[in-house]
């Protein structure tokens, strides 16, 4: 069973942008040098946290203590985030978990049940494993992770602090 993981989702994205409208809104917050500045570093950190958490620490576990190991396709679901389900065995013990195909595995309209790949495992916890070449996994989540806490709050501000054209 994988970790409890919050999701970030277009509604709790835009439901943090009302929240922000109201209290800029209610406080009457002019958009001086300070106060955007200040925001931008507040959001940053919020979105930080917010998205680090989803699999950062997951991925932190496997680069830090995960083995590699090879596990068999049981069958895929490429319409649905190009699933793959797997079987592998530690210790003589099997598991079964799912994850997404690629990142130094084949295509998920390649893989047909039967066929191998690679995945990362944690030793102590083999239930936390992940499809794939898990430093490729983390280099990727490092540069969303950058974007989000860049680009994002700066949308936030300009929806927030945005003259509307006089009519």
């Amino acid at each position: 069973m994988r970790p409890w993981r919050v999701r970030a989702t277009r509604t709790t994205i835009a439901d943090l942008y009302v929240i922000l409208a109201v209290v800029v809104g209610a406080w009457r917050i002019r958009a001086t040098k300070t106060t955007v500045v200040g925001l931008y570093v507040v959001l940053a950190v919020v979105f930080g946290v917010v998205v680090g958490h989803l699999n950062l620490p997951t991925y932190w576990q496997l680069l830090r203590f995960g083995r590699s190991a090879h596990a068999v396709v049981l069958r895929t679901n490429c319409d649905n985030h190009a699933s793959v389900f797997y079987r592998f065995e530690v210790q003589g013990r099997e598991y079964e978990d799912s994850g997404s195909a690629g990142y130094g595995n084949p295509d998920c309209r390649e893989l047909k049940p039967g066929h191998r790949i690679m995945i990362y495992y944690v030793p102590s916890k083999p239930d936390l494993n992940i499809p794939g070449e898990i430093r490729e996994r983390w280099n990727n989540e490092l540069a969303f992770l950058a974007l989000a806490v860049t680009i994002m709050p700066l949308i936030v501000l300009y929806g927030i602090f945005r003259k509307e054209p006089s009519r």
